[in-house]
């Protein structure tokens, strides 16, 4: 549930009868017996949770990163896919996320609440001395004071555990610690690790997998990012796993390795607005730094490029005559090319002068 309303919380309520707990499952508990005035108290208490009620707040209204354009990222209930080939800085691309959701602003990204921010880090690959590094280095990024620990950021090493199978053990720690954390931002690296009996090319153990990940989304209203390697031959997630994260996830990242040792994280699906990704090198205490980003080269405009196109320098074209030029040049309607001309003219890349009787209009190229 939404607006601070877990649903466990709400469910409880509901099937206490005390649904006058606070006035959002007040709310959500008469919209319940609106849509269900038939249902037993048992079918409502089973079923309450799974249905939507138009005055929720919704996840697209809110992220835990915002971009320079105020576009957001990383949101709240949903999974977020990082891939990359091995080595290629999917850990260190991570690791700057999770600086920048406490409120690191290197990388061009601006937290949206730093203050009730918590992050966990779950580690699956490295040893548990190198996690204790990456630990270092989110405080690093932050400035922060390793003899003086804060309560939220996590680190979590996964890669030794209990039991035959792994995976669903390190499942488990994950949402016990979850549980007892209440996180803002999860990372799980790599999902792969958390696919039982590591079966990756599995249909069914992979969906199982990216299901426990969503899950854990929703439970705890947090973002779940997840690290996966891409194949060797393309661009595509590996495995089953990969195929089935790549299809749920609200955002899908990608990172290369670049000349001269430069990192670069790019956004290629998202199904919320498009957003810009950064690019990062290594100094040499192993921390991500930020490449400033160069400056595309100036050139003409798509107006511009039409207004040269259709107008040579020093002609004089009639309404009629230019209307129909840009027909032409752009292969559309006449409603459109009126369109093209208004905003030719209101962008100064086409200027309308009179005749000197002041009967009639020319157009000319500015």
């Amino acid at each position: 549930m939404e607006n601070g309303v877990s649903r466990t919380k709400f469910l409880n309520a509901l099937g206490n009868g005390n649904a006058t707990e606070s006035g959002q499952i007040s709310r959500l508990a008469r919209y319940i017996n609106l849509v269900c005035p038939i249902a037993s108290e048992e079918q409502k208490k089973r079923l309450a949770g799974l249905f939507t009620a138009p005055f929720e707040e919704t996840c697209i209204q809110r992220s835990l990163l915002k971009d320079a354009s105020g576009r957001g990222l990383l949101f709240p209930s949903e999974i977020c896919l990082l891939k990359g080939k091995q080595k290629t800085g999917k850990s260190h691309a991570a690791i700057a996320l999770a600086a920048s959701v406490l409120g690191c602003k290197d990388f061009g990204y601006t937290a949206t609440e730093p203050e009730n921010a918590k992050v966990i880090y779950f580690d699956t690959e490295q040893s548990r001395k190198t996690v204790v590094l990456l630990h270092k280095k989110v405080y690093a990024l932050l400035g922060w004071d390793t003899e003086q620990p804060r309560g939220n950021f996590a680190a979590v090493s996964l890669r030794v555990g209990e039991g035959a199978d792994l995976p669903t053990w390190r499942q488990k720690q994950i949402e016990e610690i979850c549980g007892l954390l209440s996180p803002t931002f999860v990372i799980v690296d790599g999902l792969v690790d958390v696919v039982p009996g590591c079966s990756f090319n599995d249909v069914e153990k992979s969906s199982e997998a990216v299901s426990f990940l969503l899950n854990l989304a929703s439970k705890f209203d947090c973002t779940v990012a997840t690290i996966l390697h891409t194949n060797k031959a393309d661009e595509n997630s590996r495995g089953h796993a990969g195929s089935i994260c790549e299809q749920k996830a609200a955002e899908i990242w990608q990172i290369e390795k670049k000349k001269g040792d430069i990192f670069q994280l790019s956004q290629v699906l998202s199904r919320f607005a498009p957003v810009e990704g950064f690019s990062f090198t290594l100094d040499k205490e192993g921390l991500p730094r930020p490449k400033a980003r160069q400056k595309a080269p100036e050139g003409p405009d798509e107006l511009q490029i039409l207004a040269l196109a259709v107008l040579q320098r020093e002609e004089k074209l009639s309404y009629s005559l230019l209307r129909d030029r840009i027909q032409a040049v752009e292969g559309c309607k006449e409603t459109k090319a009126k369109d093209l001309i208004n905003a030719l003219i209101s962008s100064g890349k086409v200027a309308k002068d009179a005749t000197k009787n002041g009967k009639s209009s020319y157009y000319r190229v500015v």
